[in-house]
């Protein structure tokens, strides 16, 4: 037997209520249906990173100095990566030398100009204090990124 019900009348809003309620019985099986929605799951994410860079930022500007490490990797889709990397001093701990995953980024340009950029686009998301930078680490290809850098937050760098 099958009920149709006008769906202006009261049974019939209290009928698919009923029918909602057996279906999604469980708080677990409606936050499993709300993650489905990548809408809302994309910016669930967005939010998350917001606060995590945040705290990010908090930790380093507390830090004594920190140095950064960046990469570039290209993916099998062309899109060229840049991994930052913080390693910064604590003033809880002044022995010890903490890392610390800043993000990743994609650049628009390649080579030292690239990777500049990255730096630039991960250190304002994070707001990391660049009178504190001391020193940069690369692979070696890009020598040209320690003058440009060095030029951008205006004092001397470390290079490894």
């Amino acid at each position: 037997m099958i009920e149709i019900v006008s769906p202006r009348s009261c049974p019939s809003r209290s009928l698919a209520n009923t029918r909602a309620n057996s279906i999604f019985s469980t708080t677990a099986v409606r936050i499993i249906i709300h993650y489905r929605d990548p809408v809302v799951y994309s910016e669930m994410l967005h939010i998350l990173e917001d606060r995590e860079r945040r705290k990010l930022g908090d930790i380093i500007s507390r830090s004594l100095c920190y140095s950064i490490q960046i990469d570039g990797s290209t993916n099998r889709e062309n899109k060229d990566n840049k991994f930052l990397i913080d390693r910064y001093v604590s003033p809880e701990s002044l022995a010890e030398v903490k890392n610390l995953f800043i993000g990743v980024t994609e650049a628009e340009e390649h080579g030292a100009e690239g990777l500049l950029e990255a730096i630039r686009k991960l250190t304002e998301a994070t707001q990391m204090h660049l009178h504190k930078m001391l020193g940069i680490t690369t692979n070696g290809k890009n020598k040209g990124l320690w003058k440009i850098l060095q030029d951008y937050i205006r004092h001397g760098l470390l290079t490894v």
